[in-house]
């Protein structure tokens, strides 16, 4: 993995950047039954290198963002049972765990992003 304090921001190719946080398959057998129905929404967002879930969020279309906060969003609050559960004292974190994590980041960088686009149009 590059240290993203190593780069040149000027000089980063984002596609690849992004290709390179992607997560990749998660393994269900790692993630609570009641939550492996957002696999795929994790796969596709959760991402943890910040400048590159922004940048696929700030490309996503309105209607994208709005499913993203629709399906996850509604699990907000009981992903705690998991994230702030026994597993988030560590020492280690499964990668499930850590891009579950991030999907929720995703769930909040979306509605940041729809606020900011729907202000523009004022």
């Amino acid at each position: 993995m590059v240290d993203e304090n190593d780069i040149d921001n000027d000089e980063i190719d984002m596609d690849s950047w992004i290709k390179e946080n992607m997560p990749g398959k998660l393994s269900p057998e790692n993630v609570p039954a009641k939550f492996r129905h957002l696999i795929t929404q994790a796969e596709k967002w959760g991402i943890s290198d910040d400048v590159a879930r922004e940048e696929v969020i700030s490309r996503a279309t309105n209607d994208d963002l709005e499913e993203l906060i629709d399906q996850v969003g509604k699990y907000y609050g009981v992903f705690d049972e998991w994230l702030a559960g026994m597993e988030s004292y560590g020492p280690s974190f499964s990668r499930e765990y850590i891009v579950f994590t991030c999907l929720r980041f995703a769930v909040d960088d979306a509605g940041i992003c729809l606020e900011r686009r729907k202000a523009a149009l004022r």
